[in-house]
């Protein structure tokens, strides 16, 4: 049975390879400042999540469709999400794929 720090560390590992076949954090730099936050950047992942924030001056949902959909020509890219969330504190334009 895999230990706990050896399934986060093959989870980080397939993580950075999804995220170079994508191309993700290449993409985003064209619309802002990518970040990997979360357990991906912690190296502490035990799900299949990558968070990135994209910090920019204005986010346009359509600059973030069009890295979604990129994203989606992939095989392994299913059930993409769009929530506008601008009108909150938060202010912020969430992508999910």
């Amino acid at each position: 049975m895999m230990d706990i720090v050896e399934r986060a560390r093959k989870m980080h590992l397939i993580a950075h390879q999804i995220l170079r076949e994508l191309r993700l954090l290449e993409q985003w730099r064209e619309i802002g400042e990518p970040i990997l936050v979360g357990a991906t950047a912690y190296e502490l992942m035990m799900n299949p999540d990558i968070d990135v924030e994209i910090y920019c001056d204005a986010p346009v949902a359509a600059a973030g469709f069009q890295v979604l959909a990129q994203c989606v020509k992939h095989p392994n890219v299913i059930a993409p999400k769009y929530v506008d969330l601008l009108d909150t504190e938060d202010q912020i334009l969430e992508l999910a794929s």
